[in-house]
């Protein structure tokens, strides 16, 4: 006796309805189901570039406390970092002057790497690291909801962009982090200056 072919094929789900099925609302499964290039026009489109003036207050477990006064953006004058502040200038330069996109793109992140993570109760979508990578890959955390950058990652570095200021006339972080590893090299407190 033969089977007809289609009792032996099964149905699967589509992959939204589940996602929908584990509990993941019906916007995070479509920025799930999204690829990462989507996320990069959508986090261009919110973000608008300028040039700020940033006043750092530094505080590093080596030289303790410091100050800097960085011109970011379209008409930067860079100043010259120590070794420890370039990621820093590069992420905040990048962004302010060119965008999202080209801040993944300066900081060679594969797009077609990524997953969905919650940061700090956040949804956030990270390209350039897939479920199980650690340190590795450079990567890009963005905030699914706001779409600015949440954090930044080299495969010996991370940068968080902490406590963003939407009141300013230029959203800003208003405290940045630079971990190596497990250990922090410093914290600055940022304000854009007047």
């Amino acid at each position: 006796m033969s089977v007809p072919p289609q009792t032996l094929t099964r149905r699967w789900p589509s992959r939204r309805a589940a996602l929908l099925a584990g509990g993941l609302s019906p916007t995070l499964a479509h920025a799930w189901l999204e690829g990462a290039t989507a996320v990069l026009a959508r986090a261009d489109a919110a973000w608008t570039p300028a040039s700020v003036i940033l006043d750092l207050q530094i505080r590093s477990g080596e030289a303790g406390r410091s100050h800097a006064r960085w011109s970011i953006g379209s008409a930067a004058q860079l100043p010259r970092p120590s070794p420890d502040m370039k990621l820093a200038l590069f992420v905040l330069n990048t962004l302010y002057s060119q965008g999202i996109s080209a801040l993944a793109g300066g900081l060679l992140v594969d797009p077609e790497r990524r997953r969905m993570a919650l940061v700090n109760g956040r949804p956030t979508q990270v390209i350039g690291r897939a479920h199980g990578e650690t340190t590795d890959r450079p990567a890009l955390w963005i905030d699914h909801q706001r779409q600015f950058p949440l954090q930044v990652a080299t495969p010996t570095d991370e940068l968080r962009l902490l406590d963003w200021d939407w009141t300013a006339a230029t959203p800003t972080p208003t405290r940045l982090e630079h971990h190596r590893g497990d250990t922090w090299l410093w914290v600055a407190a940022v304000a854009v200056a007047a």
